[in-house]
């Protein structure tokens, strides 16, 4: 059983392909160890970064999947994909501001109210997400959140759409004053309960939802 467990927890297998002659699509297969449940089933369909369908079929701990995707990032302001060589925003604001000065000059069929709408980022803290896409925005309220977490039983993400269905689900039991456990099928993990309130929702032993996570697409 040992050399079983050992076995899966090192399988590894990931092959990703240009779809034909397509420049920015991509087809990825992926066969690698999660550990977390024993039987689960997602699909995604994604239309903003890495827009695209997404399968995973996780048996045993193993995850098998399956992506068709376009490998660009989405640009929310201008309702379009990235251009190649369009600067992101990454932390520095005056750097990003620069790099889209760079950028106009040298894309001249670039419409001059771009510039003001990069700038409008920075106007308005309604959207945090726009201000970096790769982090999800700060949730204000999770200082305020008085969670028992001697009641909270388990905890993960569900969401069932037409264009989304996940349930992914993890027992999590309380460690210490900054930490809870996460415990899976093979698999446990130590994670910081801000973390916690951020990314799960949580639930009680009723089922009654005690934390809902934040909306952000993460």
């Amino acid at each position: 059983m040992k050399k079983l467990k050992t076995f899966i927890q090192n399988i590894s297998w990931c092959k990703d392909y240009r779809f034909l002659f397509c420049k920015h699509k991509r087809v990825c297969f992926q066969i690698v160890y999660s550990g977390w449940h024993f039987l689960n089933f997602r699909y995604r369909i994604i239309f903003y970064d890495h827009a695209g369908f997404h399968l995973d079929l996780e048996f045993l701990g193993v995850d098998y999947s399956f992506e068709f995707y376009d490998h660009r990032h989405y640009n929310r302001i201008e309702n379009r994909f990235y251009l190649d060589d369009e600067p992101k925003y990454c932390g520095d604001e005056k750097k990003y501001l620069s790099a889209v000065q760079e950028f106009i000059k040298r894309h001249p069929e670039i419409d001059s109210g771009y510039y003001g709408r990069c700038l409008e980022k920075f106007a308005s803290v309604k959207d945090v997400s726009l201000k970096d896409e790769k982090c999800p925005p700060p949730k204000k309220d999770y200082k305020k959140a008085k969670i028992n977490w001697k009641e909270v039983y388990k905890g993960g993400w569900s969401c069932k759409s037409k264009y989304v269905y996940e349930n992914c689900m993890f027992k999590i039991k309380e460690k210490n004053k900054k930490e809870i456990i996460r415990t899976g099928f093979l698999k446990s993990e130590i994670m910081d309960k801000k973390k916690a309130l951020l990314w799960l929702d949580l639930y009680d032993k009723k089922g009654n939802l005690i934390n809902c996570r934040d909306d952000y697409d993460i």
